[in-house]
């Protein structure tokens, strides 16, 4: 069960509390900073939730709230390089300064104590009548997450530092140990197996890469910390923001409740290895999330998981957890199974056997009903809750077409496939004859498509293109003709820059001289992003690897240098990686501010500090124009060069003697003229987009006067299309 409670400006995380009940009431309330530097207080009463209080806008955002609801209670919250003191009413405040360059993105207070993070460096100060720095220390790295342990008594607090791929333990001011990781953690919190676990030796964590485990930092001062599980590293997922300890079904032992930036929540039986670590319930929330707290808010006895994304929607879920894996998992006897773990190994391997025994039995029989062609009621509305049929598709760029070929395949016959976007997806062509492709247009969607499948068809097959713009998922429901009456939907990921093709120097003789002319052009027309900040090379190019084919997922280098084409206008952009600093060239400046707005989107996130330089040059709206009018007066021409064709339907052509060159050469392309005719529309909007894209992202880092009026100029020129209008109204698109 989903509630909205409130809606304000971006939450990022470490920005979210639950405050305990005041005496006058049951129920807690709910404490948020949002990027405008406000602070809510909201509870719950009779008539839904209530703003208790709302404070003016600080001077930039929250960053941070950390909150001791003793009698003495104390809010704590961070802007800058400051901390602000106050209480739940927000009525007195004071203020904690320190002398910090950079921008404190978290902190934690114990006692008197305040432990803060801004960029590499972890800082412990001691706070009262006057702030004295106790201790520094230098990560090296940039900090992405940070905890603090009482593993080795509450007098000697044991500070985790997580960087690109350790974590680093620290000790007064001493690095005590250095713990390798598969990616940079991202998340952790004290783990306790029930409410009356004592310990605070085991931390749980969660990383960039999606995975996330359990570690124990030493009851003593000798032990060395150690990862006793990790889950999820062999595959890439959406990044762990964070992760919670509590008993969601009230059955005596705790759960393990995490988050991902995707809006996925997973929630997981506890234990200290990974055949004890069982997934009990998901959810996809469909928001960009950015913090998690679990309390009583709008009913006394009844938890809920409260959540805030980076749109400012506040809101909670109840989970449904299964009860049969709730009470498989009482009474699992965790000492047995680690004795006999050896014996656990083969039974399952027996399971499974059997299990893909009994799978294969019962496909044998459902494919001979369907050949039989047996519609018996008991079959056609048989349920399989998992995919009982094989599916399979392939999504492959045509560079010379600048198309995707995208091919589903099914082990059963086929009825109907939904296609569903939230960004416009054009279907060029289809390119099987069995089917019937029909548009929808829908104000909830941006694409919407039905193909319905003729006969006993297993496969689709169709040529589609997308514009440059934001990443999206092309989701795939397909359902079976006959039997299992069972939708199975794919998600095909669609890239933000989705027609770009890498192209090395050392590649063939093109490439080469792709690179080569790219080098050649004169820089007044050549665009130029910076981006600089604590980020690792590592981290840009897996957000690279999200908005562009060919570029992998992970890379070890710490310098790297990208070529990438555009398979439709055959512009370059050029992409240098370092640590901390990411530069990118190209004379179409739509890449470069599509790359820069993710770039910033996910370090607002991940709490990243960057900087962007950008230099645009307006000579090259030009060179764009020179490189795309061929292609708009060629789809123009096709217009008149098809009606030509259908006036020599009526004429005998063979009875003349001899026709112009010009109507000679039309009827020898004939079947060619045919084929591009049936794609100009879709052809012509698409580089319509191209324009009007450039022009908007040039309007978001330049003033441009009369805005809306000198795009509807624009817009009326593509439709009847001049280039010398198309220059004048470029030029005076940026002047004054």
């Amino acid at each position: 069960e989903r509630n909205s409670y409130l809606t304000i400006g971006s939450v990022l995380s470490n920005c979210f509390s639950l405050a305990p009940p005041e005496k006058t009431r049951v129920l807690e309330q709910l404490l948020v900073g949002d990027s405008r530097g406000i602070l809510y207080l909201v509870d719950y009463t009779d008539k839904g939730p209530v703003v208790r209080v709302k404070t003016n806008p600080f001077k930039s955002e929250i960053t941070c709230i950390d909150a001791h609801y003793t009698p003495q209670e104390k809010i704590f919250y961070s802007y800058g390089n400051s901390i602000y003191l106050t209480n739940r009413y927000c009525q007195d405040y004071s203020k904690i300064e320190f002398d910090i360059p950079d921008k404190i993105w978290k902190f934690k207070i114990r006692d008197n104590l305040v432990w803060t993070v801004s960029n590499c460096f972890v800082n412990c100060y001691e706070y009262g009548k006057f702030t004295q720095e106790i201790c520094t220390n230098d990560v090296e790295n940039t900090v992405t997450s940070f905890h603090i342990s009482e593993a080795h008594g509450k007098m000697h607090p044991l500070v985790l530092a997580g960087t690109s791929n350790k974590i680093k333990f620290y000790k007064n001011n001493e690095i005590f140990f250095s713990l390798p990781m598969s990616s940079a953690p991202t998340a952790f919190h004290t783990h306790k197996m029930n409410s009356s676990d004592i310990k605070e030796d085991s931390v749980l964590f969660g990383t960039t890469f999606g995975s996330n485990g359990l570690l124990v930092a030493g009851e003593g001062s000798k032990d060395e910390p150690k990862i006793l599980w990790e889950r999820n590293t062999d595959k890439i997922m959406s990044e762990v923001v964070a992760i919670r300890n509590f008993d969601i079904n009230k059955d005596s032992s705790n759960e393990i409740l995490l988050i991902r930036e995707n809006g996925d929540l997973d929630i997981f039986s506890v234990g200290n290895t990974l055949l004890d670590h069982l997934q009990i319930s998901h959810f996809s929330t469909g928001e960009i999330l950015t913090g998690m707290e679990i309390g009583n808010f709008q009913k006394q006895y009844e938890q809920e998981i409260m959540l805030t994304t980076l749109s400012g929607l506040v809101f909670s879920l109840t989970p449904n957890v299964d009860k049969q894996i709730v009470q498989t998992k009482k009474t699992l006897d965790r000492k047995a199974l680690l004795q006999n773990i050896t014996d656990i190994d083969s039974e399952i391997k027996q399971l499974q056997t059997h299990l893909k025994n009994k799978r294969e039995d019962k496909q044998a029989i459902l494919y001979k009903n369907i050949v039989n062609n047996d519609k018996s009621e008991n079959i056609s509305k048989t349920l399989v809750k998992k995919n009982p049929y094989k599916t399979n598709y392939k999504y492959t760029l045509l560079p010379d077409e600048s198309l995707y070929d995208l091919i589903i395949e099914s082990e059963f016959p086929l009825e109907v496939i939904v296609l569903q976007a939230t960004v416009m997806v054009n279907i060029v062509e289809v390119t099987s004859t069995d089917l019937n492709v029909n548009i929808i247009k829908n104000m909830e969607t941006e694409f919407l498509a039905t193909i319905k499948m003729r006969d006993n068809c297993h496969s689709a097959n169709i040529k589609i293109r997308s514009q440059d713009g934001n990443k999206s998922m092309l989701k795939c429901t397909l359902v079976p003709l006959n039997i299992p009456k069972t939708a199975y939907i794919l998600e095909i990921p669609i890239k933000a820059l989705p027609l770009y093709q890498r192209i090395v120097e050392d590649g063939d003789v093109y490439e080469k001289g792709c690179i080569r002319d790219f080098k050649e052009i004169d820089d007044k027309y050549m665009n130029k992003v910076t981006i600089s900040g604590n980020f690792s090379c590592m981290e840009i190019n897996q957000i690279l690897s999200e908005l562009m084919p060919d570029i992998p997922e992970r890379t070890t280098k710490e310098r790297l240098r990208y070529y990438m084409k555009d398979s439709f206008l055959h512009t370059l952009v050029c992409i240098d990686l370092e640590n901390e600093v990411c530069v990118m060239r190209s004379v179409n400046f739509t890449p470069l501010v599509i790359i820069k707005e993710q770039i910033a989107l996910i370090a607002n996130v991940r709490r990243k500090n960057i900087e962007s330089q950008v230099k645009l040059e307006l000579a090259s709206m030009f060179k764009i124009l020179n490189e795309i009018n061929p292609l708009i007066q060629q789809n123009f021409a096709l217009e008149s060069q098809h009606k030509i064709l259908e006036a020599f339907k009526e004429i005998d052509v063979k009875g003349l003697e001899s026709l112009p060159q010009k109507y000679e050469e039309i009827l020898s392309n004939k079947e060619r003229i045919e084929k591009m005719h049936k794609t100009r529309r879709i052809n012509l909007d698409f580089m319509k987009g191209i324009v009007l894209g450039l022009l908007k992202n040039i309007s978001k880092v330049t003033h441009i006067s009369n805005y809306k009026q000198k795009v509807e100029q624009v817009e009326e020129i593509l439709k009847n299309y001049n280039v010398e209008k198309m220059v004048m109204a470029l030029k005076g698109f940026t002047s004054n």
